[in-house]
């Protein structure tokens, strides 16, 4: 693939993302009584841990923060923890989840 080409496939989704970002608007709605679990970088400025761990009051069900070394590309450096966080997650939600 080119550089022309790779682009082409990027862009859109850039744009859409940006989009996205910029015209959202909260909207209070019903409280989830689903599990949450936040993931934030330890240093990251454009979504703090304090911002990530406002997502509690979003759910009566268990909330998990967990933060990484790294800024707001954390994942790139902990992608290996990022997964294995995840899947702890859903492991213990699947063990919990009546059959």
């Amino acid at each position: 693939m080119t550089g022309p080409e790779f682009r082409g496939l990027l862009l859109p989704m850039l744009r859409a993302d940006f989009t996205a970002s910029e015209t959202y608007a909260f909207r209070e709605g019903p409280t989830l009584t689903c599990p949450i679990t936040a993931l934030g970088g330890e240093r990251d400025e454009d979504a703090t841990l304090g911002e990530a761990a406002a997502w509690q009051r979003h759910t009566t069900g268990r909330f998990d923060l967990t933060a990484f070394p790294g800024d707001h590309f954390f994942i790139d450096d902990a992608w290996e923890a990022v997964v294995r966080t995840v899947g702890d997650r859903l492991r213990s939600r699947a063990d919990s989840t009546p059959r």
